[in-house]
């Protein structure tokens, strides 16, 4: 059985209460960001791993993308300065998460939210 199909197991609590223990915990300020299915997952993989330095074309593989999506992708993730890019002279390119990453993403979270607002807004004149 894959790891994410197990039932949810309750935990113990105070005085006999149970709590379910949920498989997966997204943050918030990542899952409301705006980021485009491929960028949340180069995101997830790369967080997973600390540092990335594997192939494009493996990085490709593995998050079931092609490789032109997967290298465009990881430059927009840069560009959001969300990752950051070490170029190693004759090895693989390596990314890792920004140091400020949770920062960033709150501000991503705050103007998604604002651009909803906004929406409404325009919507109800």
């Amino acid at each position: 059985m894959h790891p994410l199909h197990t039932p949810i197991r309750k935990m113990p609590m105070k005085a006999g209460a149970l709590k379910e223990k949920k498989p997966i915990f997204v943050h918030p300020n990542l899952d409301e960001a705006g980021l485009d299915v491929y960028e949340f997952r180069l995101l997830g993989h790369i967080a997973r791993r600390g540092e990335c330095y594997a192939a494009l074309t493996t990085t490709a593989k593995i998050c079931k993308m092609s490789v032109r999506k997967a290298q465009s992708t990881l430059k927009s993730l840069e560009n959001r300065g969300l990752i950051q890019k070490e170029q190693r002279k004759g090895k693989t390119d390596s990314y890792k998460l920004a140091p400020d990453i949770w920062d960033k993403l709150q501000t991503m979270q705050q103007e998604q939210e604002v651009d909803v607002d906004d929406s409404r807004n325009t919507s109800n004149e």
